[in-house]
């Protein structure tokens, strides 16, 4: 099951954001992105997932595993 709002929360709480606008900033992107990603009405496309790999304290973590928790079939 696709569940990218599991990713993002984990993200939020390494970095403690308390708001979805806290978090569209430390990801550089608009609020409404955040917003739409919740809602499955957006995926999280490569350029997010980069970018959250580079933050600090993810970078240790394996695309697989980024790609595992969000529930993307792994091929």
């Amino acid at each position: 099951m696709y569940t990218p709002e599991s990713l993002l929360d984990h993200v939020a709480a390494i970095h403690k954001c308390k708001t979805g606008v806290a978090l569209a900033e430390l990801l550089r992107v608009q609020p409404p992105v955040i917003s739409k990603i919740r809602h499955h009405t957006l995926d999280i496309g490569a350029t997010l997932m980069i970018t959250i790999h580079e933050l600090p304290a993810m970078e240790l973590m394996p695309f697989k595993d980024m790609r595992a928790m969000i529930g993307e079939k792994l091929a």
